[in-house]
């Protein structure tokens, strides 16, 4: 198949820019282009004499305009205006930088709510808050720490980042080398923020409050002219500013963590929610940190990413379950090798093998063909396993390409990007066809779709892609196939040896076998299969209860489609489902936990509204039993394992990870390690609670996260 880098439509969803945007670190952006969807404008007095020194470089300034309706209103007005300080809107815009990420993410959120995402830059920081209750913005979304006095002030969202509090002075600085060397030092924090609050907590001989329209940069160049002796700030944007500044060290951490959050105004709850929502899932569905390793080291991190596109031969949803050709080869391949697989879904707008190269996956099995050009590129490909042939394709109403000669003067349209496009170069001269780039953003599906209604001529396409669609279609017509078959592999990095190697020893193994055979023919020889895959492969459809499970995880602010997750792995959607220890419905509810919530009809669990109720309930009151200084995604994935196993055995988890040298507040590849040992005696007799089949909580929350991930990638969240 040719890979063009472009998502198709079984991949266009509203969560696609939010998958790219949770695997940043702390975001990478550019500079938006004029015309750009999004517009900067400076908020000061007088405007119309204001300095623009946010990007692009010629910002669209828009009317102001006082609004403070919550989400109604703001569709009524199309827009949704962006609170920062202007600092945070100059300068070249640097990876690391918090401010990076704040922007995409903001502007993501605007688009998921079909709003034009306008910015409007406050001169100082601790103005931020009267313009928004002033109705001069929408939403503040900037590093903004979450405060008990601001809680009086504006609604907070879920935290978009914990930090860290440095106290950061010239790099050539004497030593801070306890508590008490911060009493001897002259600090300036700006004015308005939540430092000085948090240095009350230690003694200082001076703290000055600075001016917030300097912002980082200039509370760090009062200290490096020696102005001052010190300074704080949140960990993350020191790490930003380290990367194109070597004057300053971090000298002190002052205690605790603290949530950085956006605010709204308290009487916009809709807002609220849809932010909530939209936050949970770029924190639920973000990646963990991009390495390239070979075999043994994945198995020592227990998990194989698997980089594949959405796609009817590849990777897509039916009925609630994650299915494709290739999803099922890799399953089973992982397997095998005793690994996790986690399916890795590249944005839109990037070639599968850069995010290989970039260490985003292990390995790329997306029915890529063997070419030259792409071995040339670093990459190794492992054995056929699938071969395939190219072939013309036409719509019913054009004349078809029955031979070669058939496409003199014809216009041949395909992804300049693709293995196609290698293929048709080599013969346009001697078959005098046209051979034309697609636009930007068209795929094979994409340009299939524009074949059938006419408005491209003629193109390209592996035939077993052709073949799917004309199972369904008699809009487009299978011509005669461009030279020899092609051979697929997937992929890895050109280092990655020992991966390579058990890849070709898998197929050589199974290729053509009875499971194989069985694999293959589900999804491109059963017509009957193929066609009960096309009915629900569209549908935003995840279970039959769908409308059920909304409004209750609105009502917790979960996102509805982990919930629905964590009923196929509790229940398989069957609501009379019972468990050996007497759990039921849905959601497996124990009954004396549904009393302890208030439910005493324990048979009122087998109903599937009733059942869903109560084990969202249940599911918010784990969710309640830890600290909200956890992030977002971390407190959800304990919350799903104390659901699982119960929080006391959790409790123990973190505890017993502590002491392995782990995290306990993470439980990826951390805490969920430390459960597993809780399954060992020798560590089971020192645990509070005991003994617990560490292996149930570690799956089940894995198994969760991973379709949750799939649902992510082929349904909408509102």
């Amino acid at each position: 198949m040719a890979n063009d880098g472009k998502a198709t439509r079984w991949s266009r969803r509203p969560g696609a820019l939010v998958l790219a945007l949770a695997i940043l670190t702390v975001g990478c952006g550019g500079d938006d282009p004029a015309g750009s969807a999004s517009s900067w404008s400076a908020a000061s007095a007088p405007t119309g004499n204001a300095e623009q020194t946010a990007p692009p470089q010629h910002p669209v300034v828009a009317p102001r305009y006082t609004e403070t309706g919550d989400l109604n209103a703001l569709r009524e007005r199309g827009k949704l205006r962006l609170l920062a300080p202007r600092w945070e809107g100059g300068g070249l815009p640097r990876s690391g930088l918090p401010a990076a990420e704040m922007r995409e993410m903001g502007e993501a959120f605007a688009r998921r709510m079909g709003l034009e995402p306008e910015w409007i830059l406050i001169p100082r920081f601790d103005d931020l808050i009267a313009a928004l209750n002033a109705g001069d913005g929408d939403l503040i979304a900037t590093n903004l720490t979450q405060t008990e006095s601001r809680e009086t002030e504006i609604a907070f969202s879920l935290p978009v980042d914990q930090v860290r509090e440095w106290v950061l002075v010239r790099r050539d600085a004497p030593p801070v080398n306890r508590v008490e060397d911060l009493g001897l030092l002259r600090l300036v924090v700006p004015e308005g923020s939540a430092y000085a609050e948090s240095l009350a907590t230690v003694a200082t001989a001076s703290t000055v409050l600075g001016d917030s329209a300097a912002g980082p940069d200039g509370m760090l160049d009062l200290v490096v002219s020696g102005e001052a002796d010190a300074t704080v700030m949140d960990s993350n944007q020191a790490r930003g500013l380290a990367g194109y500044r070597d004057d300053f060290r971090r000298a002190w951490t002052l205690p605790g963590t603290r949530n950085l959050a956006w605010g709204v105004r308290k009487d916009n709850p809709n807002l609220l929610l849809a932010l909530n929502l939209f936050l949970s899932e770029v924190k639920l569905a973000g990646r963990e940190e991009t390495y390239a390793e070979d075999l043994s080291a994945l198995k020592t991190r227990g998990r194989l990413r698997v980089i594949m596109r959405n796609g009817p031969a590849t990777y897509f949803l039916w009925k609630g379950e994650l299915r494709g050709f290739e999803y099922e080869l890799a399953k089973w391949f992982a397997g095998s090798e005793k690994l996790r697989l986690e399916v890795i879904v590249p944005p839109d707008e990037v070639d599968p093998l850069d995010y290989l190269a970039q260490g985003h996956g292990d390995l790329v099995a997306s029915a890529l063909t063997v070419t030259p050009g792409r071995e040339a590129r670093g990459f190794r490909f492992s054995r056929r396993y699938h071969s395939v042939s190219e072939v013309f394709v036409t719509g019913a109403d054009a004349p078809a390409v029955e031979t070669l000669a058939d496409l003199a003067g014809r216009q041949v349209v395909v992804h300049r990007d693709s293995s196609y496009w290698e293929s048709l170069q080599a013969v346009r001269d001697e078959l005098g066809f046209e051979l034309i780039a697609a636009p930007d953003g068209h795929d094979t599906q994409d340009i299939l779709e524009d074949v059938m209604v006419g408005t491209i001529d003629v193109t390209l396409a592996d035939s077993h892609i052709v073949d799917i669609e004309t199972t369904f279609s008699d809009e487009i017509v299978r011509g005669i196939a461009l030279g020899d078959p092609v051979e697929h592999g997937w992929v890895v990095r050109q280092g990655d040896t020992e991966l390579l190697g058990s890849v070709d020893a898998f197929f050589k193994r199974h290729y053509r076998g009875l499971k194989f055979n069985t694999i293959y023919n589900r999804y491109f020889r059963d017509k009957r299969r193929m066609r009960a895959h096309e009915d629900h492969r569209d549908a935003d459809t995840l279970s039959p209860f769908d409308d059920l499970v909304r409004p209750q995880a609105d009502a917790f602010t979960f996102d509805w489609r982990l919930i629905v997750a964590q009923m196929y792995q509790e229940s398989r959607f069957d609501p009379q489902a019972n468990s050996f220890a007497g759990a039921r419905g849905l959601l497996q509810v124990l009954p004396r936990t549904a009393k302890e919530l208030g439910y005493r009809d324990a048979d009122g669990l087998y109903d599937p509204a009733t059942g869903i109720e109560v084990g969202v309930r249940y599911l918010d009151w784990t969710r309640d039993r830890f600290a909200v200084t956890l992030p977002v995604d971390e407190r959800l994935w304990f919350s799903l394992a104390a659901y699982n196993a119960g929080f006391g055995h959790v409790y123990d988890a973190r505890r017993l990870a502590r002491q392995q040298g782990l995290d306990p507040n993470q439980w990826f590849d951390n805490v969920e390690r430390a459960m597993l040992l809780l399954s060992k005696r020798q560590y089971a007799r020192k645990a509070k609670y005991g003994y617990v089949r560490g292996r149930e909580p570690v799956n089940y929350v894995q198994n969760i996260r991973n379709r949750y991930r799939g649902y992510v990638e082929h349904t909408p969240s509102f």
